[in-house]
């Protein structure tokens, strides 16, 4: 399942320092956009899935995550099953994610 959920988020070996611009511009922050496009792809993700094997360093991403949590866009989904050293989010229906994935592309 991990590897799924990594094939599925990992879009930061993708992204092209435009869009990284335009999150900027748009939000505020440059790695929101594709932080929200990783998002629009999986049910329930972690931080080192949605970075990906060739991603940024983990702490580019951890404020974004941050504010989508305070938004409400995102709910903090621990299972029991899980490992207790990573924290694992759920993404609530809206159409930022999709409008996310259009605009990173």
């Amino acid at each position: 399942m991990f590897r799924e959920i990594w094939n599925a988020c990992a879009v930061a070996s993708s992204i092209r320092p435009e869009v990284r611009l335009r999150s900027k511009r748009l939000f505020g922050n440059a790695y929101m956009l594709e932080v929200c496009a990783g998002l629009s792809a999986v049910q329930r993700t972690n931080l080192t899935a949605l970075l990906g094997p060739a991603g940024p360093s983990p702490s580019l991403y951890a404020a974004p995550l941050r504010r989508l949590v305070d938004a409400g866009l995102l709910m903090l989904d621990p299972q029991p099953e899980d490992d207790r050293r990573e924290r694992w989010y759920r993404p609530t229906p809206t159409d930022l994610w999709r409008v996310a994935r259009e605009l990173a592309t």
